[in-house]
């Protein structure tokens, strides 16, 4: 078979499998048609990459051989034996063959990832591995054709139109599955906050101090939200969302910016759903309420010199952004270290393009002022932050740092990859001293204090593993990743960059992390347009049928504004959906006590109602019930006078 044959071959056969593809979802075709097809469209790809390979080698052959030389005994020696000999043969195999290589392996590992790759769902590196295959083919055929500038300009057409269709069709599967997982968005901790909310955004008085193991920066957003909608649970998680949309703007502005590219900003853009859905990201959180306003900062400060008038503009927006960081939650503070990153730019470089060291002295005075600005804002002096901090150094740790940083980056290692690709680039571009400016200009310094903020970040995991941790430092993590790649891309010389095989590879690699789901199929797939998530992603608790029956006979019982204690303090949904208070339990909403605050509520004659959980939820239920010893405490009711009188199915009412 001819060139141009096996070439118009494998694009019709790379045609037909996206027929048969769609052809299959909608009649119903047997699946082993579409394996076949697949099987002969990778196949006829291989072959056509062998030949390429084979084609490189003969056209050197064909050449005339001028390398070789007589020397004084009449022995040939080969000129390219010596440094920087060469002739036209060898520059032409030198040329072809790397790249004629390069689409052999690209080629054999999608033939390799069949029939897996026909699976998405179950094999989706494979999959990727078997798509990428067949769609480098216009930038191997290009390879192949040097001297045909049509191919080349055939295969860049390609590439742009296959990137924008990918990002168009990951943005709509991010929204369909922001859509799919909206019911689903609640925790104990958010109602923990959502509670607390309600309450001050009613103007209740008696709203326990507890309310600020969480710094107040939390409930300032959430209070805005029940004053601005209608206090629905639907309300509330359509604002979280909203919340993550416009983080995910942020670091696609910021990213976009810095690279100088729209494909690169709405990358990270997505990127960074895709990882909120496999880091607990989706369950109303406050990690992206302290991301937030330093992302706005960063993209005020843009990385350009901190000096001069302007540069006294930036810092103040930083320090705005900082401030309201670790106002929004004491871990925030971790993020506020990574400043320290911007005193190697006011030591070394071009002098115009240092920061001045005045600024940088402005911008931890200017990050105090606003924090101590917002606490103080509150009306209860320094408590908000004595309490914050007080529960925050008494919190007891789970495991050692090096374990739960293991455990998160084997929850995601496409993650864990990017991090230390990232590490590992930026460190290159520190110790090259030809490299090293790169990391002067804007963007190096957006990467560079991005890098550490995502660094410091890990420091919280050495009090526990949970893998909403992750969301703090996930953000910058991103955002160094997507520069600091495009940083190294520059670097090639600017043959080798616009070499189409070169042009392509990125695609792939970029995929990688978005199409990686390890074992969670709850999270964002951005080839599935219509996510099932429910059928994955349990109930909440309240929404159970037994529950929820429950708490409708409950409602003809107690009124909103009721006061209402849970035994055990937990499931504050039940708070939620009743509207009852809890402000005589000294932790109001809270459940790190014991028994001893469960009876100092009791024995308080103004509590009218104790509503007892008889079935644990989970095993976290169970837990809380052991700690309280809500056995025994539940035994001294009567004493106390109270008697039983609802007895429900998973709740028993018990009233004065």
């Amino acid at each position: 078979m001819n060139r141009p044959g096996l070439s118009t071959f494998v694009l019709v056969s790379s045609a037909a499998i996206a027929v048969v593809r769609f052809a299959a979802r909608a009649d119903g075709l047997p699946q082993p048609v579409l394996a076949a097809a697949v099987l002969a469209a990778s196949t006829a790809a291989l072959a056509h990459a062998l030949y390429r390979v084979l084609d490189a080698l003969r056209s050197g052959r064909r050449m005339p051989d001028t390398s070789q030389e007589k020397c004084e005994d009449g022995g040939r020696v080969l000129d390219a034996l010596h440094p920087g000999a060469g002739d036209a043969r060898d520059a032409a195999v030198a040329d072809r063959f790397p790249f004629a290589f390069l689409g052999l392996l690209i080629a054999f590992s999608g033939f390799a990832s069949w029939p897996g790759g026909l699976h998405p769902g179950i094999h989706p590196l494979q999959t990727l591995l078997l798509v990428s295959a067949l769609l480098a083919w216009p930038a191997c055929r290009a390879e192949s054709r040097p001297a045909d500038a049509r191919a080349r300009a055939a295969a860049e057409r390609f590439r742009r139109i296959l990137v924008a269709a990918a990002l168009a069709l990951a943005a709509l599967a991010t929204i369909a599955y922001a859509a799919a997982v909206r019911p689903t968005i609640a925790s104990v901790d958010f109602f923990f906050y959502a509670c607390y909310s309600r309450d001050l955004a009613a103007g209740d008085p008696d709203v326990p101090l507890w309310r600020y193991v969480y710094f107040p920066g939390v409930y300032a957003f959430w209070r805005a939200v029940f004053q601005l909608g209608d206090g629905s649970l639907e309300s509330l998680q359509w604002a979280y969302l909203a919340l993550l949309a416009a983080n995910a703007a942020l670091l696609g502005l910021l990213a976009g910016r810095a690279c100088r590219s729209l494909p690169a900003g709405l990358f990270a853009a997505i990127w960074y759903p895709v990882l909120c859905s496999r880091f607990e990201g989706f369950m109303g959180t406050t990690e992206p309420l302290a991301t937030l306003p330093l992302l706005a900062g960063l993209l005020a400060w843009e990385g350009k010199p901190l000096r001069a008038w302007t540069g006294f503009v930036r810092v103040l927006a930083l320090g705005l952004g900082i401030g309201l960081a670790v106002y929004a939650k004491q871990q925030g503070g971790l993020l506020s270290l990574a400043a320290a990153a911007l005193i190697s730019s006011a030591l070394w470089g071009p002098e115009e393009g240092r920061h001045s060291l005045g600024h940088l002295l402005l911008l931890p005075a200017a990050s105090l002022a606003v924090f101590l600005a917002a606490i103080a804002f509150e009306g209860q002096g320094l408590e908000p932050l004595r309490w914050g901090l007080q529960f925050t150094s008494r919190y007891a740790s789970e495991g050692s740092l090096l374990d739960n940083i293991y455990a998160l980056a084997k929850h995601d290692e496409s993650l864990a990859l990017a991090a230390a690709a990232s590490i590992a680039a930026w460190l290159a571009l520190l110790l090259t001293p030809a490299l090293r400016p790169a990391l002067q200009r804007p963007a190096g310094r957006l990467a560079t204090l991005a890098t550490f903020a995502a660094l410091a970040s890990l420091a919280q995991f050495s009090w526990r593993g949970y893998r909403h941790y992750a969301l703090l430092g996930i953000p910058f993590a991103v955002l160094a990743a997507v520069v600091l790649a495009r940083h190294l891309l520059e670097q090639f010389p600017p043959d080798l960059r616009h070499r189409p095989l070169i042009r392509f590879l990125p695609l792939p690699l970029a995929a990688f992390p978005l199409v990686w789901s390890g074992d969670d199929p709850a999270s964002l797939h951005p080839w599935q347009m219509t996510p099932d998530v429910r059928s994955v992603i349990p109930p909440l608790w309240h929404e159970g049928p037994e529950a929820r029956l429950d708490l409708e006979e409950l409602r003809r019982v107690l009124r909103p504004g009721d006061e209402l204690l849970l035994i055990p303090p937990r499931r504050n949904e039940v708070h939620f959906v009743l509207g009852t208070r809890s402000r005589i339990f000294r932790l109001g909403y809270g459940w790190d006590g014991g028994p001893e605050d469960l009876l100092m509520a009791i024995e308080n004659p103004l509590l009218k109602s104790v509503l007892v959980f008889t079935r644990p939820g989970d095993d976290s239920d169970q837990g809380t019930w052991e700690l309280f010893e809500a056995g025994r405490v539940v035994s001294l009711l009567p004493q106390l006078g109270f008697r039983r009188s609802h007895e429900l199915r998973t709740l028993d009412l018990w009233q004065r």
